[in-house]
C-alpha cells in the first residue's frame, strides 16, 4: 500500500511538473489580441506594459495583437489628427506626408476578415528599412478614418 502510495505521488508530481513546463511554454509564443475602448480600459487587460506606456493618452478604440515570443505588436486606434502629429513629435519620429496611396505593412482584423492596410491621404514613418539591430516602429495616420496604424517590435540583430 505504502509502494502505491509512494508510486501515485510521484506521477502526482511528474504530472504537474510537466503541466507547468507546457504552461510555460505556451505563454512564451503566446498571442494576445483583443479591442479596448480606451487607454483606461487597455491597462485592465493583460497587455505588455511597453505597449501601453507606447500609446498616446487620448487613444481609443484601441485593437492590438501581441507576440510575446517576437517581442512584437501591432496596434491600430483612433486619435485626433493634432494628438498624433504631438505624439509623433514627442517620440522623434520624423512623419512624411502621405498623399498617394502607401501600403502599411502591417495587418488587422476589419469585421472579423484579415485585411492589408494602406493611408491615401495622411502621414508615416518607418525605421524598418535601417534598423541594425534592436527595435522598429512602423506608423501610419490616416486622416479619413482619423485612425493610427502601429507595428511595433524588437528584431534580434
Amino acid at each position: 500500500m505504502k509502494r502505491t502510495a509512494r508510486r501515485m505521488l510521484v506521477l502526482g508530481v511528474a504530472a504537474t511538473a510537466a503541466s507547468l513546463l507546457v504552461a510555460g511554454w505556451l505563454h512564451t509564443f503566446r498571442v494576445t489580441s483583443g479591442f479596448a475602448v480606451s487607454m483606461a480600459d487597455l491597462h485592465s487587460r493583460h497587455v505588455p506594459a511597453s505597449l501601453a506606456e507606447v500609446l498616446p493618452a487620448g487613444a481609443s478604440d484601441i485593437w492590438y495583437l501581441c507576440n510575446a515570443r517576437s517581442a512584437s505588436a501591432d496596434v491600430s486606434f483612433s486619435l485626433s489628427e493634432t494628438e498624433f502629429l504631438a505624439w509623433a513629435e514627442k517620440r522623434g519620429w520624423r512623419v512624411r506626408a502621405v498623399s498617394e496611396e502607401w501600403q502599411i505593412p502591417l495587418t488587422t482584423y476589419d469585421q472579423d476578415e484579415r485585411v492589408q492596410l494602406s493611408v491615401e491621404d495622411g502621414y508615416s514613418f518607418s525605421n524598418f528599412e535601417e534598423r541594425q539591430s534592436g527595435g522598429y516602429v512602423i506608423v501610419a495616420y490616416d486622416r479619413i478614418r482619423r485612425r493610427v496604424y502601429l507595428s511595433v517590435g524588437s528584431v534580434a540583430g
